[in-house]
Order: C-alpha cells, then structure tokens, then sequence
C-alpha cells in the first residue's frame, strides 16, 4: 500500500512538472512571436538550464540571439546543430 501511494505521488509530481514544462514553452514562445526576443530568450534559457530542453527550446533561444543581433547566435545555432543533428 505505502509503494502504491509513492507510485501514486510520483506520477501525480510528473504530470504537474510535465504540464509547468508547456506552460514555460508556450509563454516563451508567444513572447517570441510578439517580437518580445528578450523576454522569450530569457524563458527558453530558463527552460533549457532547468533541464527541460528540448530542440525547439535550443532553436528559439538561437533565434532570439540573432535577431537580438547577439554576438553568441552563431556559437548558438552551431551549438544547436551539434547536440540535434537530425534537426
């Protein structure tokens, strides 16, 4: 019983972390579309250093850089094809 409430807790934790993970994403990317890059970039490095990455979070956070006219895009962009070379 005590296993099966620890089952019970881990799976409930997980689909709150999983849900918080889209929300951050969605945020992040509708600050991007505004043209927001700052806001946005600021986000998607949060998402990224809080472990949640994903190639989308690595692609955005390039993409504010350049438009940002940032002097780290282009180590970004080749940072991001490196770790997602399918992408």
């Amino acid at each position: 019983m005590h296993k099966l409430i620890k089952l019970i807790l881990l799976t409930l934790f997980f689909c709150f972390q999983v849900k918080a993970q889209h929300a951050d994403f969605a945020r992040a990317r509708a600050l991007f579309l505004e043209e927001n890059y700052s806001a946005a970039q600021s986000l998607f490095q949060q998402i990224i250093v809080d472990g949640k990455t994903n190639e989308l979070a690595n692609y955005y956070n390039a993409k504010c850089s350049k438009e940002l006219f940032a002097l780290d895009a282009v180590f970004l962009y080749e940072k991001f094809v490196i770790s997602f070379p399918s992408h």
